[in-house]
């Protein structure tokens, strides 16, 4: 775009350059003509820069953006006011020219240069430059967004390939949580039957303790004197008997927490395990739905293959049944082919004979008269047009009939090989392809009947 616009204004740059000249105090009004013609040159070519510029954002994609802002014209129209203001401005210092000089110049420069387009040419152009970078941000941003996508998707792909993992191996330890099972069962089992030895125990023991002051009191009465005797020594023996039923008690006691916390531990494990149980019938519910389908599927597909084996079979002694037919077919081909050669060698010879007698019949012009009778040869004309239209009809039925049984015998191999239902030939298409020699016969035939016709026309 850049190279048309500079050939469309190169001869502009050139008269330019050509007629720059150094400045000086006489000529400020030949530079300001010149000033002004460079400034329209100028500005059309921004003009065209610019238009070519706004085209292309306008036909490219990225003006259906909705990220991009539509432009204020009252902020490119404020820019260019300021460039212009700035232009004159710098103009009138450079120059150095007085009020009246300086208000012509303002006035050229207004009139010359239409710097509001060149303006707003350049705020499209930084408008352009800021869109262009922001659809940077946001194609880096959405690329940034891909990765983590792809990340996350890997990330899902290996839980996946864990979790397969898992399965598998939740598989394989079946086994061991079904005797992990049992062995619960039996240790639950074996904890009843502690705790039931353990309450009887302790009964007895709380009768024996509860019937032993009777049996001291009982003593007591009956031997009076062995008490009053050694006092010291009876509750010797009591504290001893004591302290040997209290240590049992605690062992106990103790045997009994340490069964106690043992029973809700297997009991919290029995619990999981049901779970896992649970959730196990579950999986193989799904997994015996899932193989009924499949067997479901299976027997349709065995239905089908059945199906298809039988329609093969079928198709096999429909081909073995045209095989034969084709095989009976082909002495009679072979006799309807000798019987057309004999028909094309019989009406050579009455072709011959044709011509014999069209030349015996022909008028000699060097005599003025005919040799035989016109009567004659038209008759001999008419009887060998009829037999030669009979062997032409007869000959064209034989051979198409030839041709229909080539065609049913090429078509019967070739649908046997390929396993495809047998579809007889069109009789129109086995006329169609006659042999050459037949049809040579025939052109022959053709070129002869011309001579006949000639020699009915002159009788």
């Amino acid at each position: 775009m850049m190279a048309q616009l500079q050939e469309q204004f190169a001869p502009a740059d050139a008269s330019a350059k050509k007629l720059q000249r150094p400045w000086s105090a006489h000529s400020v009004n030949s530079h300001m003509s010149l000033q002004s013609q460079e400034s329209q040159w100028s500005s059309q070519m921004e003009e065209g820069m610019a238009q070519q510029m706004v085209d292309s954002f306008v036909d490219s994609p990225m003006a259906s953006n909705p990220v991009v802002k539509p432009i204020e014209f009252s902020d490119v129209l404020e820019e260019a006011a300021a460039s212009e203001k700035e232009a004159r401005t710098e103009a009138s210092g450079y120059f150095g020219l007085a009020p009246g000089r300086e208000v012509a110049l303002k006035a050229g420069i207004g009139r010359a240069s239409p710097s509001n387009e060149s303006a707003y040419a350049c705020a499209l152009q930084e408008r352009l430059h800021k869109v262009q970078a922001e659809v940077g941000t946001q194609g880096a941003n959405a690329l940034e967004l891909r990765r983590k996508l792809d990340g996350a998707r890997a990330e899902a792909h290996t839980n996946q390939e864990e979790l397969a993992k898992l399965r598998a191996k939740w598989t394989d330890e079946q086994p061991q949580r079904e005797a992990l099972l049992r062995q619960t069962g039996e240790a639950e089992r074996r904890l009843a039957e502690q705790e039931r030895c353990c309450a009887d125990a302790l009964s007895a023991h709380a009768a024996a303790e509860l019937a032993r002051p009777g049996g001291g009191s009982l003593s007591s009465s009956s031997a009076p004197a062995a008490a009053h005797a050694g006092p010291g020594k009876d509750r010797q023996g009591s504290s001893a008997e004591k302290s040997s039923s209290q240590q049992p008690l605690g062992q106990q006691r103790q045997r009994l927490a340490s069964l106690e916390t043992l029973r809700l531990k297997l009991a919290e494990g029995l619990q999981e395990l049901r779970d896992a149980l649970r959730q196990e019938g579950s999986v193989i519910g799904q997994l015996g739905a899932r193989s009924e389908a499949l067997k479901k599927e299976s027997r349709a597909l065995q239905t089908g293959a059945e199906a298809a084996r039988e329609n093969e079979a079928r198709i096999r002694r429909k081909l073995e049944a045209l095989d034969a037919t084709a095989s009976a077919a082909h002495p009679r081909q072979y006799a309807l082919e000798r019987q057309a050669a004999d028909l094309r060698d019989e009406v050579q010879g009455l072709r011959m004979e044709f011509v014999s007698a069209a030349g015996a019949t022909a008028p000699t012009e060097a005599t003025g008269g005919a040799a035989v009778g016109p009567l004659a040869a038209w008759a001999t004309n008419r009887r060998l047009q009829a037999k030669v239209a009979s062997l032409q009809e007869e000959l064209r039925l034989k051979v198409e009939h030839v041709q229909f049984l080539r065609h049913r015998s090429v078509r019967v191999s070739a649908r046997s090989l390929d396993g495809h239902p047998v579809r007889a030939p069109d009789p129109k298409e086995a006329a169609a392809a006659q042999p050459k020699d037949i049809a040579k016969l025939d052109d022959g035939i053709g070129r002869a009947m011309p001579c006949a016709g000639g020699a009915e026309g002159g009788d």
